[in-house]
């Protein structure tokens, strides 16, 4: 591997384990301080174990312990991130051949590759961050299996340097499982938009559906004020053929059993209105009400769809 990717991922390992390292030393505060022990004013009565965190605020009034701790953090990051890059320096110094007659080139490589390697790995690990949303589990099984590639092509590509040994495939196929990642968040937010597209357009259907009964069952009345009510009516009048002349429509069924293979399918309903989705259950229960109505109503006309016949059977 050459010499600046070889210093290009040593400080994209490494710089992360030092901050890893750096946060390692924060503290909640919550330890006894045995050197102090709180008492009760003008008694020698013992009150508590007093904390280190206690102690710390005692003797930094008005003073927060955690900005105290991220300052300690920070601190403790920069020196060892600069002792890190100090070994790096040191280190391609003993190890490789450098440029002696280009101080610019021989710099960018020492200084320049573990800086960008770092940066590079703080990027790659904030874009895991995002992988934790992923709505596709195959997706995130894919990302762990690139990560994996990546470890062992980094890791093996760095050994096999150190060891003199040429690599079996050119290392620029260690970005390959690095851009993965980037690649399954554009599919999984793709396929997520439409898979949210198509749960609105049913949330919607749904809602037309519930709103259309509700009109032809009592015109524009104070009926789809409470649509729990409204489809509670509605289930017992179509039983009683009091809505034939609505369900008698051929594109009213339809409507209805596209709803039905919705359901039976389990495809998600986005459902804008609050009242609609209150009075979901409701609606569900006047929608089966009026598909089975109309199939023992009209059976010349209609029969029960494959696929919620079998839903029914599975019962």
């Amino acid at each position: 591997m050459p010499i600046f990717w070889t210093l290009f991922w040593l400080g994209f390992i490494g710089f992360p384990l030092v901050i890893l390292l750096a946060n390692s030393i924060r503290s909640s505060g919550h330890e006894r301080d045995t050197s102090h022990i709180w008492v009760y004013k003008g008694s020698k009565r013992k009150s508590s174990d007093a904390s280190v965190r206690d102690v710390w605020k005692h003797n930094n009034p008005g003073k927060s312990w955690e900005d105290h701790q991220e300052r300690t953090v920070i601190g403790c990051s920069v020196f060892l991130g600069l002792a890190f890059l100090g070994f790096l320096i040191w280190l391609a110094n003993q190890v490789f051949m450098l440029p002696q007659n280009n101080t610019a080139q021989r710099l960018f490589w020492q200084v320049g590759g573990p800086i960008l390697g770092g940066l590079f790995a703080a990027a790659f690990l904030g874009l895991q961050t995002l992988t934790i949303k992923m709505k596709s589990g195959f997706f995130k099984f894919l990302n762990i299996l690139a990560l994996v590639l990546m470890g062992v092509g980094v890791v093996g590509g760095l050994v096999l340097t150190f060891l003199h040994r040429d690599l079996p495939i050119s290392h620029h196929w260690i970005w390959a499982p690095a851009g993965a990642t980037i690649v399954l968040l554009s599919l999984d937010a793709i396929i997520g938009s439409g898979k949210q597209k198509k749960a609105a357009k049913s949330g919607n259907k749904l809602a037309g559906w519930t709103m259309e009964v509700i009109v032809d069952g009592w015109g524009y009345s104070d009926a789809g004020k409470d649509i729990r009510a409204a489809m509670g009516a509605a289930a017992l009048m179509v039983k009683m053929g009091k809505l034939d002349s609505l369900v008698g429509s051929d594109s009213f069924f339809e409507r209805t059993e596209s709803l039905m293979l919705d359901l039976v399918q389990g495809r998600q309903m986005s459902i804008d209105t609050n009242e609609i989705y209150k009075a979901r259950d409701e609606i569900i229960k006047a929608l089966q009400a009026f598909y089975f109505y109309a199939i023992d109503k009209y059976p010349t006309y209609y029969k029960l769809h494959p696929k919620i016949k079998a839903k029914l059977k599975k019962k």
